[in-house]
């Protein structure tokens, strides 16, 4: 098995129609072509209204290929539109121009080509089947993953970086890391989708808890799953490929599905 989907079911006030959105984190380079677990055309089957990617689309080493990421990512801007924030490796590709070139210029030209929308502490309005929606991308700096250490980002920060949220809209966060939940909450975020934990590398067999994140720190609060403040939900993704030297443990590479649904009035 390449990858298994994994679907989260809740409700919001804020929508008038259904709407399903696909989660591929961290792929790391990771295609699925067919023959390989067919990720495009899982994807095409699943009938998306949005494709959203919380970073790590590649690995960032000097080897890195990018040309078969841009052929995937091709493919899924054919289905749906598809909105793209950075991770640490695409941070990092753009930040150590010296030890990698100009991969960072090659991934966004290409990515742009494609269509797919790259939110970097960003956002852009639309409207879905009825659904009045606000994207917003997070990007935060590389100096809150480093390991050993508790990253540290304030809600001043956070709401600097993104500027406010629309009450009146459906707000979605696109934000690699999910050790900031609690300001994605305070931010006021409808539905923030996350990956960078790979599910904890180890998950309990028993409660599927991740039991390690990247800093080194045991049981991370929101390593794996869906979590929720009110009518707010966190999605964590435990990711689509891999760059550890550890191999998962209970804890399969997925693709994440979310179905919205209208709140019902009584």
């Amino acid at each position: 098995m390449y990858f298994k989907i994994k679907t989260y079911n809740f409700s919001s006030r804020k929508l008038t129609a259904p709407l399903k959105l696909l989660v591929l984190a961290d792929l790391h380079g990771r295609t699925y072509p067919e023959g390989e677990g067919d990720l495009a055309g899982i994807c095409r089957e699943r009938e998306p209204d949005l494709i959203l990617v919380p970073g790590d689309t590649v690995t960032a080493r000097t080897d890195t290929e990018i040309g078969p990421t841009l052929r995937l990512f091709a493919d899924l801007a054919r289905i749906c539109p598809v909105y793209l924030a950075n991770g640490n490796h695409e941070s990092k590709l753009r930040a150590q121009l010296d030890r990698f070139g100009s991969r960072y210029r090659q991934l966004y030209t290409g990515l742009a080509k494609c269509g797919v929308r790259v939110l970097n502490n960003a956002a852009e309005d639309i409207c879905l089947s009825g659904n009045a929606l606000r994207l917003v991308g997070l990007e935060v700096p590389l100096s809150t993953y480093k390991k050993g250490r508790r990253p540290h980002l304030s809600e001043e920060g956070l709401w600097k970086a993104l500027g406010p949220r629309d009450p009146e809209r459906f707000n979605i966060l696109i934000a690699h890391n999910p050790a900031f939940a609690r300001q994605y909450f305070s931010w006021g975020a409808d539905l923030a989708v996350a990956g960078h934990f790979h599910g904890g590398i180890v998950r309990s067999p028993i409660t599927r808890r991740a039991l390690m994140d990247p800093y080194g720190f045991p049981l991370p609060k929101y390593g794996y799953g869906m979590y929720k403040k009110g009518e707010q939900r966190l999605v964590v993704s435990g990711g689509l490929g891999d760059h550890f030297l550890l191999p998962r443990i209970f804890n399969p590479r997925e693709l994440v599905e979310i179905v919205v649904e209208p709140e019902k009035k009584e």
